[in-house]
């Protein structure tokens, strides 16, 4: 049995645009969210500071809830 591809740094799956929903973690980076929206860093925490993608705050590290996405797909 094979182990699933990470992400370039050994922690977690690979996630690209093709990824579904069920297969994401339940909180994703903003790396992460710009990737499965094929779109730049940037851009990521652009959506979330004027609110288009909701996301909370662990300390410093802001992440992105899963279900959040599926809102995003609907």
């Amino acid at each position: 049995m094979s182990e699933p591809a990470t992400n370039g740094n050994g922690h977690g799956p690979d996630i690209t645009r093709s990824t579904p929903i069920a297969d994401l973690p339940e909180l994703i980076t903003v790396e992460e969210l710009a990737r499965w929206l094929g779109v730049g860093r940037g851009t990521g925490y652009e959506l979330i500071r004027r609110g288009e993608v909701k996301s909370v705050r662990l300390g410093r590290l802001v992440r992105i809830p899963k279900s959040e996405l599926a809102e995003l797909a609907r």
